[in-house]
């Protein structure tokens, strides 16, 4: 079925996915005299996060209305680099990329006004191609010795497990639990917690941390639990939140905080607590629908970061649905425009698709301001037999972004190239609007 039909049928029932012609747009590349040298790396991670230069990608230079003007290959080390008198462009990446199990398939992902000069990383998934021959790797069972509890309510750690059980009121055990380490380097620091409450009631929490995993051949790790959680009041009006601890290159003490709880447990005089970073994530459904053609959800997020405990846990996650048309989904125009200017002061849209009729499975994904043109509305250079504007859009995911430290365009395209930044993420704003297709 072409997008101009399944544009009709889907507003008939009340959804709208993208559809696509070309179309022009009015914004400016930036041209000068001045020359500049875009750089871009292409890696794939292993299991204990060694980058190798990942080659199976191809970048497509593009004009303002996302015309194909020029083709670019990585090195052998998975850089691709040019010189260009624009100090923003528009570009496509194609990668192969492939799941589990899943078979071979495309990741497009889109940049409008990129920054010349900020070096540009992209991180491919390619599950079969991932070598771990500078890993070393081990998974057995963790056991967690603490003080008393009478209810044991969470379980954490920070490395990847299976699940957790509570073997008696001093043992919990973790199962399955992985550790990966560069050969002959340092093991991750990892740690282990539990909440809950003890025999007056009174809630509590114990944790510590491992970071020598050598096997003693009882196919079983011991932590003994020394750290003591701190009972922190909440504000009378607070949201759902999940925090978590930021330090030593991972994440530590991930918990859930309800909306009616009065206090919450905190480790807060750990030997890292001078390095941590308290990260708050709140999430909110707005409106849900489903029929027989599908179904659509609007969600929001916030997170936040700080040193501060109390700025993490204030994190709300707004509870205002955002100014979009959930009848026929009209900010995804028919002509190849999308806009979403009317949810003021989210610079920023995240607009992904996935197509259902390939025949290879694509997803392509576009960064850009609140309203433009969709590449996708424009036949893609020497992948046209694959995916064009005509293609079967079976699931759409918009992102609407809002970072409270900057209003400014530039800072949000440039911290999704580099994937890197100090201060961006640290209040965060997001709405999403899911359109899934029968």
């Amino acid at each position: 079925m072409r997008l101009s039909q399944i544009c009709s049928a889907v507003a008939m029932a009340t959804l709208m996915q993208a559809c696509g012609s070309s179309s022009g747009s009015s914004s400016s590349s930036g041209s000068s005299d001045a020359n500049y040298t875009f750089t871009l790396n292409s890696v794939i991670t292993n299991d204990c996060g060694v980058e190798e230069p990942f080659t199976d990608v191809e970048l497509l230079l593009q004009d303002e209305d996302w015309t194909y003007q020029q083709s670019y290959s990585p090195d052998d080390d998975g850089v691709i680099s040019f010189t260009t008198s624009d100090k923003n462009i528009n570009f496509t990446l194609v990668a192969k990329t492939q799941s589990g199990d899943s078979a071979e398939g495309l990741d497009i992902v889109s940049y409008y006004q990129a920054s010349t000069s900020t070096e540009t990383t992209y991180q491919a998934t390619y599950d079969s191609l991932v070598s771990n021959d500078t890993c070393e790797c081990i998974t057995q069972d963790a056991s967690l010795r603490h003080r008393s509890f009478e209810n044991i309510d969470e379980a954490w750690t920070s490395l990847p497990f299976d699940s957790w059980e509570s073997v008696s009121d001093t043992e919990t055990l973790f199962t399955d639990v992985t550790v990966c380490r560069v050969i002959d380097g340092d093991w991750p620091v990892a740690s282990f917690m539990v909440k809950g409450t003890d025999s007056d009631d009174d809630k509590i929490g114990s944790a510590d941390f491992l970071s020598d995993f050598t096997t003693d051949g009882t196919g079983e790790w011991s932590v003994s639990a020394v750290e003591v959680a701190e009972e922190i009041d909440l504000s009378k009006n607070h949201s759902d939140v999940v925090i978590s601890q930021l330090f030593e290159d991972d994440e530590h003490f991930q918990s859930e905080i309800s909306e009616d709880d009065d206090t919450a447990l905190l480790f807060t005089s750990h030997m890292y607590i001078n390095e941590a970073y308290y990260k708050g994530v709140a999430e909110y459904s707005l409106s849900e629908s489903s029929n027989i053609y599908g179904s659509w959800t609007v969600s929001s997020e916030n997170q936040v970061i700080s040193t501060d405990y109390d700025d993490a846990l204030d994190a709300e996650a707004s509870d205002d649905m955002p100014s979009i048309d959930t009848v026929s989904f009209s900010e995804l125009g028919d002509d190849g425009t999308y806009d979403y200017s009317a949810v003021k002061n989210y610079p920023m849209a995240i607009i992904q698709f996935t197509y259902g009729d390939t025949s290879v499975p694509v997803t392509w994904t576009m960064y850009g301001p609140d309203e433009g043109v969709l590449p996708s509305s424009v036949d893609l250079e020497g992948y046209d037999d694959i995916v064009d504007s005509d293609s079967y859009i079976s699931d759409t995911q918009v992102t609407l972004l809002k970072s409270d430290n900057t209003s400014d365009y530039d800072d949000y395209i440039e911290y999704y190239q580099s994937l890197d930044s100090d201060d961006f993420d640290t209040d965060l704003h997001k709405y999403y609007i899911t359109i899934s297709l029968q």
